[in-house]
C-alpha cells in the first residue's frame, strides 16, 4: 500500500496516520487554476493540464533552489519514519491535481 494517498476534502477519507491539508491557502496549494479564483496570488490558465503542469515545473524549481515549504518537510520526515499521510485537496481524486507532483517527490518518484 501506499504511503502517500490523496484525499478529496469532501468525501469519507480512508484511514491514515496523518492528513495535510494542500489546496490554495495552506502553503503548498497550487496558485495556477482554470478556475475562476478570490486567492491572492492565483494565476489563471486555460485547463487543469496547464495548471498542475505549471505547478510541477514550480515545485522542481523550488527543490533545485532548496527554497521548499517546512509543511512538505514534515511530509517527507512523516513518510520516511514510516507513517502513511493524507493529502488532502478539493480535485482530488481527479486524475490531474498538483497532489500527485507532491506525491510523486514524496514517494522519489519525481525527477528534478
Amino acid at each position: 500500500m501506499s504511503k502517500v494517498i490523496l484525499i478529496n476534502r469532501y468525501r469519507n477519507a480512508p484511514k491514515v496516520d496523518r492528513a495535510y491539508f494542500i489546496g490554495r491557502g495552506s502553503g503548498v496549494g497550487n496558485p495556477f487554476t482554470h478556475l475562476p479564483s478570490t486567492f491572492k496570488g492565483s494565476v489563471r490558465v486555460a485547463t487543469r493540464e496547464i495548471a498542475c503542469q505549471k505547478y510541477e515545473e514550480r515545485f522542481i524549481k523550488a527543490i533545485k533552489l532548496g527554497k521548499l515549504p517546512p509543511l512538505l518537510q514534515r511530509m517527507k520526515a512523516d513518510v520516511e519514519n514510516g507513517m502513511t499521510i493524507g493529502l488532502v485537496c478539493f480535485c482530488a481524486p481527479n486524475p490531474l491535481c498538483h497532489g500527485e507532483t507532491i506525491k510523486k517527490w514524496l514517494e522519489g518518484d519525481l525527477d528534478a
